[in-house]
């Protein structure tokens, strides 16, 4: 029994050791590593307990999300692009450019929730096809791909690309070749990456109007409010909500991430 116990704990201390290697050794890529006093408490908890860290494993077919303890906040590696397929992607986008889809007079959108989870039901955006189009051809869709800075420096994360067409100037010509005679509500097709920016920056500017479900009630854009709280121990994500008077969130926004 002292041999079993004996052994029991020498893979317990193989475990728990690995384990908290790796977590130190990705600790700078995680978006919430443990705190040193967590690590403490962590070490002969999993010393003792260490079939629960195989079972662990097991349930996830891979040992290694669990030994990077926060897969999911750990940066993607970046995927190599395929010539081929990129050249097709640039022509199917700049076909679309050249004869955008039918949009009639309003272009309406659903609020959605950050990392896609489902939030269909908090509300809708509704701008004029013609207001969106003259706020784009101003320059301001906002996107947190583009930094400006005039006193300081400009940072431009976006590749210079003449044969490309951005997300940006695809909604613009949708919007600019709307046909105003047509009471019709166009949702936007795709692009909405993008068109959650615009959505934002079209709000804080007081343009368009939103469906509040919970008040089951219309507001004009100018009573909504962009708001965003502090970072907390400088790490996660910056998001934007956009809220109605009565402090119901219809959109959050993710603006920028960081470790």
């Amino acid at each position: 029994m002292l041999r079993f116990f004996s052994y029991y704990l020498l893979i317990g201390l193989v475990t728990a050791s690995v384990t908290l290697g790796f977590h130190l050794y990705y600790r700078k890529t995680l978006e919430r590593p443990y705190s040193k006093k967590a690590l403490a408490i962590f070490f002969p908890f999993e010393l003792l307990f260490w079939p629960l860290f195989f079972i662990a494993a097991l349930s996830r077919g891979s040992f290694k999300p669990v030994l990077e303890q926060s897969k999911s906040f750990r940066l993607p590696k970046p995927m190599p692009i395929d010539p081929e397929e990129e050249r097709r992607r640039i022509a199917f986008r700049q076909g679309v450019y050249k004869n955008p889809p039918f949009c009639g007079k309003y272009i309406y959108e659903y609020g959605s929730g950050f990392r896609g989870f489902d939030k269909d039901d908090s509300g809708i955006f509704i701008f004029e096809a013609k207001d969106v189009a003259a706020f784009l051809a101003e320059g301001r869709h906002g996107s947190p791909y583009e930094i400006e800075n005039s006193e300081t420096l400009t940072i431009n994360l976006r590749e210079d690309d003449p044969d490309e067409v951005s997300d940006t100037q695809l909604i613009q010509r949708w919007a600019e070749c709307a046909d105003s005679s047509m009471e019709f509500y166009s949702e936007i097709a795709g692009c909405r990456g993008e068109f959650r920016y615009i959505i934002r920056n079209m709000v804080a500017a007081g343009i368009g109007q939103s469906y509040c479900v919970t008040c089951n009630k219309h507001y004009p854009n100018s009573a909504m409010s962009v708001t965003h709280p502090p970072l907390e121990n400088g790490r996660g994500w910056i998001i934007d909500f956009i809220q109605c008077p009565k402090e119901h969130t219809l959109m959050d926004i993710e603006i920028m991430h960081f470790f």
